[in-house]
């Protein structure tokens, strides 16, 4: 030991003595603070590695302390960097050299040098404060002379001492200026961490109660919340630690009331007792605690701080003056109960599980605090109400909260709950009335079609664990209040006392209306939600006395479900959306309860819960599909389908009387399109009587536009459904019929001669006595009354050549009127065939109803319906005669009748050249804009969905449209060339706006076709060109399916090979970089979309008559040549023009 002193003695002495030397220098002007500076590192260095090796003792410090004594006696002159390495210096000698072998004067003397380096040294001004790091340093090394003075025995008695308050005092008020004044937290954490070393040794009550004052006023100041200066947690975890300790050492009861002592504690404190109780009399407790409590009101705030750490000394604290400080501070023991109960319900960390242990201690072992708990549990349900009628989210979780914990922590300690009263459970319901105006706004009604979990719901199996969306706080800002109420009543529903609350809440809900019901309601759903019967139960075991049948779970809930079924049954318009959506959740609370045995009840609530499905509340809406599913899962059924499909005859039974009674609600509608749309097809078989009893309804109350629309949507769903499963829906047994022309093949020499024979012996056949009879056989479009013998004669009968003579023909025929040969009936038809030929027949009478809405859906029932009944055509062809007129009524509108003549702009249809651009005033045509003018954008809509259902009808009946079609042909072309009009002028438009907007942009066509297309500027719209698009298609179905004169079918193959024609150059013309040229050439997609199938429309026009098509495209290519052959010419010219104007200038 003594040569290893000796060794660091040795690397000691030169750096001191030039240490020292220096400084005499400095102390003489003769050298800088530069040069201390180094000379003070380097003796720094050597002993942080004495240190370190714990090579250093009292002597070697001594030594070394020397020339640090010049140092700090220039502290006017010198640097702050060199006073930092000095106090540096210091503390390693305190630390390492002297440690508790301090000497407790040489101890006082630093400490008093520190305190002046750390606040403000001597003789410098005010504004010239020293710098954070002297001063960090110097707290920190002031901080490690009271632990050393501290573990020797003089210096701990020296801050005890009398003389020794003014060094005391000195050092407190220092430090608490650094904590309150200094704006880094560095500092504020090194003097905090000094004051606590300080009093942790002062061991004078007097003495501490002498800086109590200043001290909890200091840190109070620093505790209390600010937005201008931000403490950071480690800074208040270390106030908090000191707040404790001193009010603990200065206000315990074993100190402040040795009274409330027992004999052997009054003996240990009695001479501590009588020394202080010449100072600290009642007088002084009782004007201290009043403070202390002020003091505790601002520092408490700290409960619902971010850190665990802080909330975690709040929660000491509160313990401390709750167990220490009772009689002292009885005043400040709510304000901790509170404290503690919030810190209980708020903290979920492993470290803050102990506060709610603490409390339940606290309460169980002291009844007073019992009582203050019990009295604030009812003053915050008191406050809920108001609290809840505020904007602050904040503060209603806050109170819930509270709530929450206070009643789990007495429900622990009573179990009977006797401290629970109806002025709790009403106190809840009033304040979530309170709320509803402002949670509750009706949210906004929608149209459209149903969500797409309806859909699957009908055949997914049922699942028990969907759970209804929150009706009430259902705001995303409420998401937190909800939460918490939540959790509160699921602490009540687990008490002995929720029966008795939700009685008491049912009682309100009897004799309630409007938002006290509803929250009523609410709350007892609530309650009985969360009170499950576990699966073991004390009274299984053993017996105990049992419970009255009225404070029974099932007894309260057959209670709540007979109170909320009349406003689930009552019509939409007298019942609340809040309401009904309740008494779903009753209804499912109910059938999860009865399980099986809730199947008959069926009967009366399956009905309205479909009828809510059609409601145009959205949230009433999921609220019943989520019934729907837990229902079917409660009464152990399949899926939804198989429910409604076993309670089918209540259902349709229900639906059928209010229709049979004419009820022209919407409600009975809306049942049955939720079922159709449910069960599918599955459900048609059943839906006779219901469907004629629609068609009573469309009969008698034609006038109610609404009421006739929702019953064609319910005929449509019919259809629908029927589409998607015919093998369910139609059972015909048929086959439909195809009538899809052969395409066209050139006729032979060989086909000619046999065309030319059949000619001859048709004439030859021809009765001759026709000519005689004096009838009329000019050929009329189609038959307009029934065949009969009186008017229009016997039925004729063809005479081939080389039969017998006529009166041999004569026996012939009355042989075979006689006996006619024997045919075999066709198969009957199914009932659901019949059902959808009803459903087309009922159709025509309405398509002149004045709503577009009605107009649109029939025309779109029809196209739907047509297709499926395409199998018989002993029933379609009539069905289709009978809806013939009234389709072709609503192609044109009313002002606009269609024409009985054929125009004669009809064949001189020009093909427009698409490499030019075009202008309204260069066509032959009218301009359109004055027939546009009145029609209105339905009438378009109207007439595209006509146009649709003749294209079906085509399809479905071929030939047998012909006569009507050729008469309709007139009308159809004046439409065709008006919209084709149209359209030539709206792309005429695009192309000049497109040429603008190059010219103007200076882009390249593909730059500028890349703009359009994004922005959805290539396909052509509007009313017009849709009826145009439409046309095109009508055009093409008539050219496959109907066979047509030769003049009509060689027009509409003409126009539409325009069309292909037009089309196809127009897309060469922008490949090519024409088109209004420019972009050097590029290539670019298709720049506009006509909207129509042009590789479909090429093949139909040459399945009909592929020389039309040649010859169109024959035309529009000798035409472009000669638009070619012109543009060079001009060139040639222009050309030439140029070279003259040469000449003659070089002449």
């Amino acid at each position: 030991m003594e040569r290893t002193r000796q060794l660091a003695f040795q690397k000691l002495k030169p750096p001191c003595v030039e240490l020292s030397r220096v400084a005499l220098q400095f102390r003489g002007h003769q050298c800088t603070s530069r040069q201390v500076h180094v000379a003070l590192g380097n003796v720094l260095r050597l002993l942080s590695q004495l240190g370190q090796s714990d090579a250093l003792d009292e002597k070697l410090a001594e030594y070394a302390f020397y020339p640090l004594q010049l140092v700090f006696n220039e502290t006017k002159r010198i640097s702050s960097s060199c006073l930092e390495l000095a106090v540096k210096y210091l503390q390693v000698l305190v630390t390492k050299g002297w440690r508790a072998k301090i000497n407790p004067e040489m101890g006082k003397q630093l400490l008093i040098l520190l305190s002046l380096l750390a606040g403000a040294a001597p003789g410098k001004s005010s504004l010239e404060a020293p710098s954070e790091e002297l001063t960090l340093a110097a707290l920190n090394c002031m901080n490690d002379i009271v632990k050393a003075l501290g573990q020797a025995n003089s210096g701990n008695v020296m801050f005890n001492e009398q003389g020794t308050r003014t060094l005391v005092d000195q050092i407190v008020y220092m430090l608490l200026d650094a904590i309150t004044d200094s704006p880094s937290s560095d500092i504020q954490l090194a003097a905090l961490k000094t004051l606590l070393t300080v009093y942790c040794h002062i061991s004078n009550r007097v003495l501490l109660a002498s800086l109590l004052p200043r001290t909890v006023s200091s840190l109070t100041k620093v505790l209390r919340s600010n937005t201008q200066v931000r403490r950071t947690y480690k800074v208040l975890i270390v106030e908090l630690q000191i707040l404790t300790g001193i009010l603990r050492a200065v206000l315990n009861d074993r100190a402040s009331h040795p009274e409330s002592l027992n004999e052997v504690m009054k003996e240990k404190n009695a001479s501590q007792v009588v020394s202080d109780s010449g100072s600290l009399d009642a007088s002084w407790l009782e004007a201290t605690s009043s403070q202390v409590k002020l003091a505790l009101t601002h520092i408490v705030q700290l409960r619902y701080h971010e850190r665990t750490e802080v909330r975690k000394g709040v929660m000491e604290l509160c313990l401390m003056v709750i167990e220490e400080c009772a009689t002292s501070l009885a005043d400040s023991t709510m304000l901790m109960i509170e404290t503690l109960v919030v810190l209980a319900g708020s903290d979920v960390d492993i470290q803050l599980v102990e506060a709610e242990k603490a409390l339940s201690h606290l309460v169980s072992s002291n009844t007073a605090i019992f009582e203050m708990l019990r009295d604030r549990l009812r003053a915050w349900a008191s406050s809920f109400s108001r609290v809840m009628q505020g904007n602050d989210d904040r503060s209603k979780q806050r109170v819930l909260q509270n709530i929450s914990t206070a009643f789990s922590v007495l429900s622990r300690i009573d179990t009977d709950d006797n401290f629970v009263d109806d002025t709790l459970s009403l106190s809840l319901c009033d304040g979530l009335a309170s709320a509803l105006p402002k949670s509750l706004n009706k949210p906004a009604e929608i149209e459209g079609p149903l969500p797409s979990s309806l859909v699957a719901l009908a055949s997914s199996k049922p699942k028990a664990s969907a759970t209804f969306s929150p009706i009430l706080l259902g705001q995303r800002s409420e998401e937190g209040t909800l939460h918490e109420l939540q959790s509160l009543i699921s602490a009540f529903s687990k008490s002995e006392a929720s029966s008795a609350m939700t009685r008491t809440l049912l009682a309100r809900a009897s004799i309630s209306t409007g938002q006290q019901k509803t929250a009523a309601i609410w709350l007892a759903l609530k309650f009985l939600s969360g009170n499950e019967r576990s699966d073991f139960e004390l009274s299984d075991f053993i017996d105990v006395a049992p419970k009255p049948i009225s404070a029974s779970r099932p007894y309260l809930i057959e209670e709540l479900y007979s109170l909320t079924l009349p406003d689930l049954l009552a019509p939409a318009a007298y019942s609340d959306w809040q309401m009904s959506a309740l008494s779903l959740e009753a209804l499912i609370l109910q059938a999860q309860q009865l399980g099986h045995s809730y199947r008959p009840e069926l009967m009366e609530s399956l009905y309205p819960v479909l009828q809510l499905l059609g409601s145009s509340n959205r949230s009433l809406q999921n609220h019943a599909i989520t019934s729907l599913n837990l229902l079917a899962s409660a009464c152990e059924y399949e899926n939804v389908s198989d429910m409604l499909i076993s309670n089918v005859d209540y259902l349709i039974n229900s639906v059928g009387l209010k229709l049979t009674y004419g009820d022209v609600s919407p409600q009975a509608a809306q049942v049955l399109l939720m079922m159709v749309r449910l069960c599918g097809a599955s459900l048609i078989p059943y839906l006779d009587d219901t469907i004629y009893s629609i068609f009573d309804l469309l009969d008698q109350y034609h006038g109610y536009p609404k009421l006739v629309e929702m019953l064609f949507e319910v005929l449509g769903a019919v259809v629908n459904e029927g589409a998607e499963k015919p093998h369910l829906a139609i059972t015909s047994g048929r086959e439909a019929p195809q009538h899809k022309k052969p395409d066209f093949e050139p006729s032979s020499i060989d086909d000619i001669i046999e065309d030319i024979r059949r000619h001859k012996d048709r004439s030859s056949r021809q009765d001759p006595t026709v000519q005689e009879s004096g009838h009329d056989d000019t050929p009329i479009s189609h038959p307009k009354r029934p065949w009969t013998s009186a008017q229009d004669g016997p039925p004729r009968r063809p005479v081939s050549s080389g039969s017998a003579s006529p009166s041999e023909n004569e026996d012939e025929n009355d042989e075979d009127d006689a006996l006619p040969p024997p045919e075999d009936k066709p198969p009957p038809l199914s009932s659901s065939h019949s059902l959808l030929l009803s459903i087309l027949n009922a159709c025509p009478p309405h398509l002149s109803s004045p709503s577009p809405h009605v107009r649109l859906t029939i025309l779109n029932l029809i196209t739907r319906v047509v297709p499926l009944l395409a199998s018989d055509e002993t029933t379609l062809l009539p069905a289709i005669h009978a809806i013939w007129p009234s389709i072709v009524a609503r192609l044109f509108p009313p002002d606009q009748p269609p024409s009985t003549s054929h125009p004669s702009q009809a064949s001189t249809l020009l093909l427009i050249n698409p490499a030019s651009s075009l202008s309204p005033q260069d066509s032959t045509q009218p301009s359109p804009q004055d027939e546009t003018a009145t029609t209105s954008q339905e009438t378009h809509y109207t007439t595209t969905a006509s146009l649709r259902a003749l294209t079906t009808l085509c399809t479905a009946s071929g030939s047998f449209l012909t006569t009507r079609l050729e008469a309709l042909f007139p009308s159809l072309t004046s439409l065709y060339l008006r919209t084709w009009s149209s359209v030539q002028l709206t792309l005429s438009r695009r192309k000049a706006n497109f040429d603008s907007v190059r010219a103007r942009t200076r882009m390249t066509d593909l730059e500028l076709a890349s703009s359009l297309s994004s922005s959805g500027g290539e396909t052509l719209r509007g009313p017009e060109v849709e009826v145009w698009r439409e046309m095109v298609r009508l055009f093409g179905t008539m050219l496959e399916y109907v066979s047509l004169k030769e003049e009509v079918g060689g027009e509409i193959a003409g126009w539409l090979a325009d069309v292909v024609v037009f089309a196809e150059a127009e897309n060469r013309a922008v490949k090519d970089g024409g088109g209004g040229g420019g972009g050097g050439g590029k290539r670019v997609a298709r720049r506009w979309d006509l909207g129509v199938d042009v590789k479909e429309v090429r093949r139909v026009v040459r399945g009909y008559n592929r020389e039309v098509l040649w010859l169109r495209e024959m035309e529009a290519e000798a035409e472009a040549e000669a638009e070619e052959g012109k543009a060079k010419v001009a060139e040639v010219d222009t050309g030439l023009e140029g070279r003259l104007e040469g000449l003659k200038l070089m002449r």
